[in-house]
């Protein structure tokens, strides 16, 4: 029962509930822990659920995960933020690696073929924005910084990176 509350039931990833148990881990690691975050959102989301239906929708965000967690290392921790946004936490890592990940992940989703039950093929893009922690700042506030800089890759045209 525990497990559950910790995990997304569609994408079978971490849920919000683990961005609050990382934030209680730093908090007793210090202030001076360094991490990035990436915060990544599929673009048009509403579109494919209009045009194709919320099955294939469900299928995309699926997809999506298993891609995103084929690109980044065994101790980065993806989360479902909500919707069809997701955050990456990455421990020990400097906003350039951390854009150099937000581009492979940019490039590999952008690559893909979905293949939906009824036959059709369906291609999708993100857009990404990157944040690294400066001393003192919380996770929360990390988080709202990559969701910034989000809004500017979404701003500028989508299916890109910004930090």
């Amino acid at each position: 029962m525990s497990e559950k509350a910790f995990v997304d039931a569609l994408t079978s990833t971490n849920n919000r509930y683990v961005l609050e148990k990382i934030d209680e881990m730093l908090e007793k690691m210090g202030q001076e822990s360094r991490f990035s975050v990436v915060m990544i959102d599929i673009d048009h989301f509403k579109k494919i659920n209009d045009t194709y239906g919320h099955e294939t929708g469900d299928m995309v965000l699926k997809t999506l995960v298993e891609k995103i967690k084929r690109l980044i290392r065994s101790s980065d921790i993806l989360v479902r933020y909500g919707g069809e946004e997701f955050v990456i936490y990455l421990p020990h890592a400097d906003v350039k690696d951390a854009l150099k990940l937000a581009e492979r992940i940019r490039k590999a989703v952008e690559n893909m073929l979905i293949k939906t039950s009824d036959g059709r093929e369906v291609r999708i893009t993100v857009s990404l924005g990157v944040a690294e922690r400066k001393p003192g700042e919380s996770l929360e506030k990390v988080i709202k910084k990559a969701d910034e800089a989000l809004y500017r890759a979404k701003k500028g045209g989508r299916n890109r990176v910004s930090d």
